[in-house]
């Protein structure tokens, strides 16, 4: 059976995606190169005018009617079968204003995988990775993988984008049950892609965009769609518990930025790790304490506190005293006080472990921010104000009124900057009294809370942030 290429430009006339899949199935490149030639006119149009104004009746009627034809799948699918290379493919799928139901993605899909050219796989990664518009590359990408004709793209995007389409192309009513029904329509996802979301960064925003309500349709307690499927299809046994704990707590080890894992402790806390699970993966916990991210240490420390809790045994004294100094580098005031917290009731617990617990408290005067060295900061500052004492501001010295206030301007400005103020000489005085107090715990006396001191503040600051006068 010879190729026809007006065989083929009735069926894209038509509509007849089938039709067009069956005539380019056969067809060889030089066939596909020919019909590109004489159907030409028919791929490019009359062009867009400037404004319809500009055109006659005619050729207006022409322009509306070939629109019309360019945004059905028997169109797409006859432009990606017959172009010529990458480019013209990537501006024919870009060109594509049409709906997008299942029926125009399994025509394109099904001509490129009849054709499987040797740039099909870059044509997804480049679809995936540039800003496009037309037909989206996430549902093309999947379908093409389950059909056999290219390996499962390696970008990073490929699993950016995979939360959002894969709710997306279940249903938008209820998207926890048709998440669901995904994942389980399609076991591939469960094989490779669902464990990706554990090690690319970028993916912790669609998988918190969605959520529900599980209680009911007036409740205010949202939850992940994805960390409910996944906790489900782990109790189900779809899933490995096991590997989705450890594949959660890899990722606050990560190179993720901060604000990406509020969902990996969300899902964390959805499984909630048994005892014995939480004993199994010590180390994990342990390691999380020199974490770059306070999210990722306050999870830590959370376990260190469950083991000790737990009885003796079962959690390695030595291994948390050596992890427990980096929590004090961080700028986060509360991070080091629960820092302390745990070394207070490991001295309180063990009197064989007190001396070295508090060796390792006493760390918390002296340790340096995280990526700067200890006197950096007053270093910058002398270098970028010189000739003032302090830096910017004056000095800063506790117990002594600065020569200036921490803001000069009003309102909310010269609150923040009282704020600032406090909280950078209060921390020593509050770090101070807990550590005195966790030492009285240790030697049996009774512990009570010392009086708090505040710093002197400027007089044009007392009396806003509950500053004690005088």
């Amino acid at each position: 059976m010879t190729f026809d290429p007006a065989d083929l430009g009735i069926a894209i006339l038509c509509d007849d995606a089938t039709s067009v899949r069956d005539l380019l199935a056969p067809a060889t490149e030089a066939d596909r190169r020919a019909a590109a030639k004489a159907l030409a006119g028919l791929l490019k149009g009359p062009g867009w005018p400037k404004t319809m104004d500009d055109l006659s009746p005619e050729q207006r009627a022409n322009f509306v009617s070939w629109r019309e034809t360019s945004e059905r799948p028997a169109f797409v699918a006859a432009a990606v079968g017959m172009a010529g290379g990458i480019g013209v493919a990537f501006k024919a799928l870009d060109d594509y204003l049409g709906s997008r139901d299942t029926e125009v993605y399994d025509a394109v899909t099904a001509v490129l995988a009849d054709r499987n050219p040797p740039w099909l796989s870059d044509l997804i990664d480049r679809r995936l990775t540039q800003a496009s518009r037309g037909l989206p590359a996430w549902p093309l990408a999947r379908r093409l993988v389950r059909l056999g004709a290219i390996s499962r793209p390696g970008v990073a995007e490929y699993t950016a984008q995979l939360p959002h389409w894969v709710c997306r192309g279940a249903g938008r009513e209820q998207p926890v049950v048709d998440a669901l029904r995904a994942l389980r329509a399609d076991p591939g996802l469960l094989e490779d892609e669902v464990w990706r979301i554990f090690t690319v960064p970028g993916t912790e925003r669609g998988l918190r965009f969605y959520t529900f309500f599980p209680n009911s349709p007036d409740s205010w307690e949202p939850e992940s769609v994805w960390s409910h499927a996944l906790a489900t299809l782990s109790d189900d046994g779809t899933l490995d518990r096991g590997r989705l704990l450890d594949a959660c707590l890899e990722a606050f080890v990560r190179d993720f930025p901060a604000n990406q894992l509020r969902w990996y402790l969300e899902f964390h806390d959805k499984l909630a790790p048994r005892p014995d699970e939480v004993a199994a993966r010590a180390d994990k916990y342990l390691a999380l304490l020199a974490a770059p991210a306070p999210v990722a240490v306050a999870l830590g420390q959370r376990a260190c506190g469950a083991l000790l809790d737990g009885g003796p045994g079962r959690l390695d004294v030595s291994a948390f005293l050596a992890a427990a100094p980096p929590a004090f580098g961080f700028p986060q005031k509360w991070v080091a006080l629960d820092q302390l917290k745990l070394l207070g009731k490991l001295a309180a617990r063990d009197a064989s472990a007190r001396p070295q617990a508090l060796a390792v408290a006493a760390e918390a005067f002296t340790h340096p921010p995280r990526g700067r060295s200890a006197g950096s900061a007053q270093a910058d500052r002398k270098a970028r104000y010189p000739g003032r004492s302090g830096g910017p501001r004056g000095d800063y010295r506790p117990g002594r009124v600065p020569v200036r206030g921490p803001r000069t301007g009003r309102g909310r400005a010269g609150a923040r900057g009282a704020a600032r103020h406090r909280y950078r000489h209060g921390a020593q005085s509050c770090l101070s009294g807990f550590l005195s107090v966790a030492v009285q715990a240790g030697a049996g006396r009774s512990s009570h809370r010392p009086r708090r001191t505040y710093p002197a503040v400027h007089p044009a600051h007392r009396g806003r942030l509950g500053c004690r006068r005088g």
